[in-house]
């Protein structure tokens, strides 16, 4: 049974990804400037861990917590996320849906994102949607338990 799911997983995978490639310009960068952006939280109460210096922020549905640095915001119920070196590393949101926005380009439109979890690598400029997954960007939208990108 692990061998069939497997397949089938990368069966989806690949098709996943000839329709991800068929959106056009879909980028994993953000505008050239978000990085050097100040970093803005928002959340009903947050704790910070003194220990581990893992931050998590606490919002509901009506008003979710959200993370914002440049272009690029993040959104959900519960958000965990870490700031190292004072750049924006790993990101975790957790919501019904979590949310993921930024401008991958100066002159492109807005690649819009959600799914029941999503994280952010920042080292790695990598978002991972799972759960009900979804991503929309020049009108094209895509569906699926995971995407990467």
């Amino acid at each position: 049974m692990s061998k069939l799911y497997l397949q089938v997983n990368t069966v989806i995978s690949k098709s996943l990804l000839i329709l991800i490639s068929s959106f056009g310009t879909l980028s994993v960068s953000a505008l050239p400037d978000d990085k050097n952006q100040e970093i803005v939280t928002d959340g009903d109460y947050s704790n910070i861990s003194l220990v581990t210096g893992l931050t998590e922020l606490i919002g509901s549905q009506e008003q979710p917590a959200s993370i914002t640095q440049g272009s690029r915001i993040i959104s959900g119920n519960k958000i965990s996320f870490e700031i190292v070196d004072g750049e924006l590393s790993n990101v975790t949101a957790v919501g019904s849906p979590a949310q993921f926005q930024q401008q991958p380009e100066i002159d492109s439109e807005i690649i819009y994102g959600k799914g029941l979890n999503i994280t952010f690598d920042g080292p790695a400029q990598l978002v991972n949607i799972d759960e009900s997954a979804e991503l929309i960007h020049a009108g094209g939208t895509v569906s699926a338990p995971h995407i990467e990108y």
